[in-house]
């Protein structure tokens, strides 16, 4: 007896012993970590997440079959049989009763059909049916601008949509519109953001085993602001125009001004310089095969402007050229100054205007600005509750951006901000020998005789052969020397020398005043001596 209980539990702790190794063995297997081989994702392909869930009923006439996929034939009628069969790595499908179709790249619907002859050689009279039970499971690679770039386990109800959000989705720098679709040596491209926003399914297809899906960067994108609902950055395509990305930015707000034009920046790359066009909004909306509305290209900045924008100015003035560039005329301009070199024009103000665009609209600055001494004067509100405001002087050195290239000093504008850039002393200076010795205006036009004349003109003891010219580095040149490359500049002092002697009139002067001393000499001498006697 104690022998029997004794083998007994020998037996039970041996099951035990066992149980628990396998469910160890289980549980290390199902926790294993680590890379998988060919980075092939690890998900379960029977969650949720692995795609499985479906959008729609799977259609018979339209689901293509392959290896792996799992189906059910029902017979009944006279019977009721039910059998799984698995679609094999060769594309055949096997029936219990013996024979095979080949089903690889058909529809359920024409598998269907096709078994047909089978079942009528082991079934007389009966109804049957061939449906899916688990759709197969299969490896496609996305490349590119995911977060996760590898293989994942897919199946065919899957879409391109659904395994790049399985990688983890699309980088910032990544494409939406231009992706990729590699299979047997064909590419496809299709537009994501077609289907995100108006529900094209031909632009994201259903994946199959083949295939290989690729995220490239964004190749061109464009920005625009102002008054439209969804301001921000649009990825745009070859050819696509002005009306195609207000209609993607969700149309134009309620105070868009369809009187004041479309402002558009440009980026020359050849010339590294911004180029600015304006075109009708109202031609846009109303006729998109118009001539206004213009193909877009990468790096364009594009202002819808509002109907209060009237009141939003900036104003130049001081060293500039004042004449507009064209594509860039305004109602709102305002110049003044004459054929003066001081000029002032106010342009509307944009959205991020920076201080070289500024200058551009008003043809860049003179051979005589201060570089070095321009500023901005703009309004600030007192950072308390009294809401009272101020003039404010922020430097700006155009030399550092002009010349050295250095556009960290490009500062942005703000709404009523004036950029003065001073002039240099924009005057010649006519001295010595003339009536009335002062600064006179430059004119190149003038010739050396007419800034004299603008002095009073000489006087009579003026020196004309030996008249100089003095550059404000100290340089002198010759009257007789200006031509074309030495001529009188801003800066130049005229300077009229004295004749010491001048003809016969200097001669009896002398004379005179000699004659007259003598005289004098004489006269004290026989005075001292009538009063010796």
């Amino acid at each position: 007896m104690n022998i029997i209980i004794k083998k007994c539990i020998s037996v039970l702790l041996l099951i035990t012993f066992s149980s628990n190794y396998v469910f160890a063995l289980e549980s290390n297997i199902t926790t294993i970590s680590g890379p998988s081989p060919m980075n092939i994702s690890t998900t379960d392909a029977h969650t949720p997440t692995a795609m499985t869930v479906l959008e729609t009923e799977i259609k018979p006439e339209e689901y293509i079959l392959g290896a792996n996929d799992v189906l059910v034939l029902t017979i009944s009628k006279n019977t009721n049989l039910s059998h799984v069969m698995t679609v094999t790595p060769d594309g055949k499908l096997f029936f219990p009763q013996g024979g095979s179709i080949y089903v690889a790249g058909k529809t359920i619907t024409e598998a269907e059909t096709m078994a047909k002859k089978l079942i009528n050689e082991y079934y007389i009279g009966v109804d049957y049916s061939l449906s899916l039970q688990t759709p197969r499971n299969f490896l496609v690679h996305v490349s590119g601008e995911v977060k996760t770039p590898k293989f994942q386990i897919v199946n065919p109800i899957s879409r391109v949509s659904n395994l790049i959000e399985l990688s983890g989705g699309i980088t910032e720098s990544g494409s939406k519109r231009n992706i990729t679709i590699e299979k047997d040596g064909k590419t496809t491209t299709v537009d994501l953001e077609q289907f995100w926003t108006k529900g094209k399914k031909d632009q994201n297809p259903t994946l199959s085993e083949g295939m290989s899906i690729h995220v490239p960067v964004i190749s061109s994108e464009v920005t625009i602001s102002g008054e439209v609902y969804k301001p921000g950055r649009f990825e745009i395509l070859p050819n696509e125009t002005l009306a195609d990305v207000i209609e993607r930015a969700g149309g134009i707000r309620g105070k868009a001004s369809l009187t004041k034009p479309v402002k558009i920046t440009r980026m020359d790359t050849e010339q590294n310089k911004k180029a600015y066009i304006e075109t009708n909004l109202r031609t846009v909306l109303s006729d998109k095969t118009s001539s206004d509305n213009i193909s877009l290209q990468n790096r364009d900045s594009i202002i819808i402007s509002s109907v209060d924008d009237a009141q939003k100015l900036i104003i130049v003035r001081g060293a500039i050229m004042g004449s507009l560039k064209q594509n860039s005329t305004y109602d709102d301009q305002t110049i003044s100054g004459g054929d003066s070199q001081e000029k002032s024009i106010a342009i509307p103000f944009d959205d991020n205007s920076k201080v070289t665009d500024a200058l551009y609209k008003v043809g860049g600055v003179t051979p005589y600005a201060q570089l070095k001494k321009a500023y901005i004067t703009r309004r600030i509100t007192e950072a308390d509750d009294t809401n009272k405001t101020k003039l404010d002087t922020i430097p700006v050195d155009l030399y550092e951006i002009l010349i050295n290239k250095n556009y960290e000093n490009d500062l942005t504008l703000e709404p009523g901000d004036i950029l003065t850039i001073p002039s240099e002393t924009y005057t010649v200076f006519v001295t010595g020998e003339v009536k009335s010795p002062k600064s006179v205006s430059f004119n190149k036009n003038l010739s050396l005789m007419e800034y004299i004349s603008m002095a009073g003109g000489p006087t009579t003891r003026a020196k004309m052969g030996s008249i100089v010219i003095i550059k404000p580095s100290g340089k002198k040149i010759d009257a007789d020397d200006l031509d074309s490359i030495h001529m009188i500049e801003p800066g130049d002092t005229v300077f009229v020398p004295e004749l010491l002697v001048k003809f016969w009139r200097d001669y009896v002067d002398i004379i005179s005043a000699l004659s007259a001393i003598v005289l004098s000499t004489f006269s004290i001498y026989y005075t001292v001596r009538e009063l010796k006697k």
